[in-house]
């Protein structure tokens, strides 16, 4: 029947030639007013490399401008801790070899972060969690495809250790959400990836969030699917959630200690990379709508993103 029923076009949230201005000002009104989020009952995959996957059930919460705090759990007791506060981010995983609680000053990590070899970034985990909004100074915009509702939104940071990275944001012009979040280092390798869907109203706020986020460490090995059925809009989160978390047996190893102390401006100076030209987009704005040819045919995007293994 619907082989031969007229088909209505798609109506889609944002325009294909939406520029980089309204796409972000689209993105931002979502969180509007939103300054943290919890959830108190967290359904948790997990898989390092050569592993096999665990499940976990946990609890996150999340606070602008740095605060971030995952405790997940299996049914033989506490299995991961990763957090941040004002100061520092710390990480413990049991079941890893070396038995510490890892810390590291925000300062220290981003002044000798290649030489502390952590696999992430901590800021950019707060960008992806949606508590930080975007600046569309910031950001160049790239069309995925003539036939495609997606676009890129791409950024570039040096950091004060002269490590560029780069911070690319696709987002479905139909769904009008962020359906995929990347960092790359100044060789184009991908640092990290969060996988986002199943957005959702929450609460009687009018903040639109995603319930399902898949967090993707390439370096490391580490694949983390988080499913909230519930998630808390600023809840006011106790103090104690940001403290550092003190785990008998493990001893706490601050990963900056015993480095040389690189200063800021130093660093930037004479570790400053090439630029990455291959990703990096034009920053004047595209003249879609004035641009030859049939209209683009838009399709909204059916299916939620792959979170599987």
């Amino acid at each position: 029947v619907r082989t031969f029923l007229p088909q209505e076009a798609p109506v889609c949230v944002l325009p294909p030639n939406a520029s980089y201005t309204q796409i972000v000002n689209h993105l931002n009104s979502q969180t509007d007013g939103v300054f943290g989020w919890q959830s108190s009952s967290v359904k948790i995959r997990a898989r390092q490399k050569g592993g096999i996957p665990v499940s976990l059930s946990g609890m996150l919460a999340v606070e602008q401008p740095q605060r971030f705090r995952l405790v997940a759990s299996s049914p033989l007791g506490p299995e991961v801790d990763f957090g941040s506060n004002d100061e520092r981010f710390w990480f413990w995983v049991k079941r890893s070899d070396q038995k510490n609680i890892f810390t590291v000053r925000h300062d220290q990590y981003e002044a000798m972060g290649s030489q502390l070899n952590i696999p992430f970034e901590p800021s950019w985990l707060l960008e992806a969690l949606r508590v930080v909004p975007l600046n569309d100074k910031e950001l160049s915009i790239q069309k995925e495809g003539q036939n495609s509702p997606n676009v890129k939104l791409i950024s570039d940071r040096l950091l004060p250790n002269g490590k560029l990275v780069q911070k690319i944001i696709v987002v479905n012009l139909c769904t009008g959400h962020i359906i995929e979040q990347s960092l790359y280092d100044s060789q184009g390798q991908r640092i990290a990836t969060a996988t986002l869907g199943e957005y959702r109203t929450c609460g009687a706020t009018n903040a639109v969030l995603p319930h399902v986020i898949k967090l993707d460490w390439p370096q490391a090995g580490i694949v983390m699917t988080m499913t909230m059925s519930q998630i808390s809009v600023n809840p006011g989160v106790p103090s104690d959630v940001w403290g550092l978390p003190q785990i008998p047996g493990y001893p706490v190893l601050d990963l900056a200690a015993g480095l040389p102390q690189v200063r800021h401006q130093e660093a930037s100076i004479r570790h400053r990379p090439t630029p990455i030209e291959s990703r990096v987009a034009e920053r004047v704005e595209p003249a879609w709508a004035d641009s030859p040819g049939p209209e683009p045919q838009w399709r909204p995007t059916q299916e939620e993103p792959q979170f599987g293994f």
